[in-house]
């Protein structure tokens, strides 16, 4: 089961905070919305690039665009486990 798969909520995806870098990007691609993210954590493919940090990824769209939903969460560098990531990649 994914991080985050029970505890979901439309504002906090997975009941985890975002990082102030991950808020502070309002573009397109950086700004889904949340209950995507939910779906992300849920059912995403999880990828560990370390101890510390985990890559969720799902497929879908943004407009005409074709892409993945990226959701990174760092379990270590802050007090609780962390968005740190929230992007969709176009083509992925």
């Amino acid at each position: 089961m994914a991080l985050g798969a029970e505890a979901g909520s439309s504002e906090s995806p997975g009941g985890l905070p975002f990082s102030e870098q991950v808020l502070s990007k309002t573009d397109r691609f950086h700004s889904f919305p949340s209950i995507i993210g939910d779906q992300v954590l849920r059912y995403g493919t999880e990828t560990e690039v370390s101890s510390t940090y985990t890559v969720y990824s799902l497929p879908g769209y943004i407009g005409s665009y074709k892409g993945v939903f990226q959701v990174g969460v760092d379990t270590v560098r802050y007090s609780v486990p962390t968005i740190t990531h929230w992007f969709f990649k176009k083509g992925g």
